[in-house]
């Protein structure tokens, strides 16, 4: 038989599947079998599949209480108790599908001794104190409650796990004599001695949970069972004020309540257990608002804006409604703008400065805008803003100046090129292309002024040597020589003006 499930089992895992559920991976090993991640392929949500050992499976009465596991807790639908989706079968292995619980059991956040606030703490055990104090009211006790059987999801709600050994009240007569079941530490001291066992058993084992929380030791800590069970029956552990030196009284009383060696002294049920420590939380809540509202609004008076946000923060992570802190808290971050746009206008200021002397008023009108964003009255920034709107118009203008200048230049209308030209160093008298052009242009230009003045002087002497004044005709063509020393039609007119002249004397 033993061989026959394991083998079944070792199928199934290979082959990724357990009934209609597809199986991811192992999620862990417990007394009572394999717990793996699984898939709903119908629903396509995630699952736990709790499968059963082979010495479960062998055992005649194991079986029986395994089912009774799903059935019982299969009923139970309340927020800290892990929900029951299925129970089946496949090839001789039972299994139980249940919710998969994203986070980490108390036992393991304990072992890391993690800095928990005292409220986070009391939460945790109130959530406990409310699932089993339903589960109660529904007529079934854990047995086996444990900071291993707690789970702290990831979004903070709690769940209890694993009724694996609870009993349906009703039906407590099964147990065979003197079978322990449940694990030492955690113990009633009337289920160590074989007594009777309710409900309160799981009451009393919350109080060791408390203990536990609160000052990360157990509060019967032993080096082997024989004297843990003995503490458990017989000796009261030490006062949490001695390991918590700022224990309140009232939350001392709680845990010395839960941990009475009598069960007829001990708190009756999950709702009272919860209600107390929910009139502590709320009295730490009150200290706590008035410690970090203080603190906040001295932080803020100081400047200290960072550390008032922290402050108050843990005011709203326990009351999102709670009005001074709101209110306080907007002020904060008000003020927390104001440094920060202050900061940035520092940061920018110099580069828009830049921007502007080079020229680049894109890029500088862009980042007064964002200036003037953070602080409209600005004034170097309204300032500047404005000089680049001109100049940037100013450049726009030189630029459309500078086109047309070209466009003519192209067609040969060199004074319009000139105008044009004018107009872009009366904009802009640093405009490099537009000097380096004009100086082309009046170059241009004087060159066809003095050949035009060449031209009038070979045509005026012309004019005179035709009416045979040849002195007039020589200082005209000696005036134009001048201009154009090696114009060769001027060599030629003046010997041919000399020779008439010679001829005529």
């Amino acid at each position: 038989m033993t061989r026959g499930v394991w083998a079944t089992l070792a199928v199934l895992i290979m082959l990724a599947k357990l009934g209609k559920y597809r199986v991811k991976s192992e999620l862990g090993r417990g007394a009572m079998g394999v717990v793996y991640l699984a898939e709903d392929p119908r629903l396509g949500r995630l699952v736990a599949l709790k499968t059963m050992s082979s010495s479960v499976v062998d055992d005649a009465e194991l079986p029986e209480r395994f089912y009774r596991e799903a059935q019982s807790a299969g009923k139970l639908h309340h927020p800290n108790i892990v929900t029951i989706y299925d129970i089946d079968e496949a090839d001789g292995v039972p299994f139980i599908a249940m919710e998969f619980l994203e986070g980490e059991t108390l036992e393991k956040i304990i072992n890391s001794r993690r800095d928990l606030p005292i409220l986070k703490k009391l939460d945790i055990v109130i959530q406990v104190c409310k699932g089993l104090g339903y589960a109660h009211q529904h007529g079934i006790v854990h047995r086996d409650v444990k900071c291993g059987n707690i789970v702290v999801k990831n979004d903070g709600i709690v769940k209890v796990v694993d009724f694996g050994i609870a009993r349906v009240m009703q039906s407590a007569a099964m147990t065979r004599a003197g079978m322990v079941m449940g694990t030492p530490m955690y113990m009633a001291p009337e289920h160590v001695k074989g007594l009777a066992v309710d409900h309160r058993a799981d009451l009393f084992s919350i109080g060791v949970i408390l203990y536990e929380i609160l000052t990360y030791r157990n509060p019967f800590m032993a080096p082997d069972m024989s004297a843990i069970l003995y503490k458990i029956a017989s000796e009261d552990p030490a006062p949490l004020s001695s390991l918590l030196p700022r224990c309140p009284p009232e939350l001392e009383a709680v845990v010395r309540h839960a941990l009475e060696k009598d069960k007829e002294k001990r708190y009756q049920s999950g709702e009272d257990f919860a209600f107390d420590l929910m009139r502590i939380a709320d009295a730490f809540k009150r200290d706590m608002f008035e410690v970090y509202v203080d603190e906040g609004r001295r932080s803020f008076e100081e400047g200290d804006f960072e550390q008032a946000k922290e402050s108050l923060k843990k005011v709203l992570e326990i009351d999102s409604n709670h009005n001074i802190a709101l209110h306080l808290l907007a002020k904060v971050k008000e003020q927390m703008l104001v440094v920060q746009n202050r900061r940035r206008i520092e940061e920018i200021v110099p580069e828009a400065r830049d921007f502007l002397d080079s020229g680049q008023y894109d890029e500088a009108i862009r980042l007064l805008d964002e200036i003037l964003s953070l602080d409209p009255d600005h004034a170097e920034a309204k300032e500047s803003r404005q000089k680049a709107w001109e100049a940037r118009a100013r450049k726009s203008k030189a630029s459309q100046h500078m086109e047309n200048a070209g466009n003519l230049a192209e067609k040969g209308d060199l004074p319009a090129t000139k105008a044009q030209l004018e107009e872009v160093l009366a904009l802009d008298p640093q405009h490099t292309s537009a000097h380096a052009l004009m100086g082309w242009v009046s170059r241009e230009l004087a060159e066809q002024e003095r050949q035009r003045n060449v031209r009038k002087y070979i045509a005026a002497a012309r004019t005179r040597s035709e009416a045979k004044d040849y002195v007039r005709a020589l200082e005209l063509l000696e005036k134009a020589r001048l201009l154009d020393p090696l114009n060769n039609e001027l060599e030629s007119l003046t010997r041919m003006v000399s020779s008439d002249q010679e001829k005529e004397e």
